[in-house]
């Protein structure tokens, strides 16, 4: 699972540079790595946060294990 950002560092992956740097935007999305979840009702999210991300520079998609919730946003992305 990827807790909300209000769990703490310690759950789910930090986001390590949020409080060092302002010019790096983080997106969380809540779900768990499971095929049960719901990546579809965050699809407009992510897909506007990955165009603006590119848009202004570059962008980083992962998750905790980087094989599905990952893969599945830029999935999202590039077929919109």
């Amino acid at each position: 699972m990827t807790p909300a950002k209000e769990a703490g560092i310690t759950a789910g992956v930090p986001n390590y540079f949020e409080n060092k740097c302002s010019e790096i935007k983080y997106k969380r999305i809540s779900v768990y790595d499971s095929a049960s979840s719901d990546l579809l009702s965050h699809a407009d999210e992510m897909v506007e946060f990955i165009s603006s991300g590119l848009h202004h520079g570059g962008v980083l998609v992962h998750c905790q294990k980087g094989v599905s919730r990952s893969a599945t946003a830029v999935i999202m992305f590039l077929m919109r």
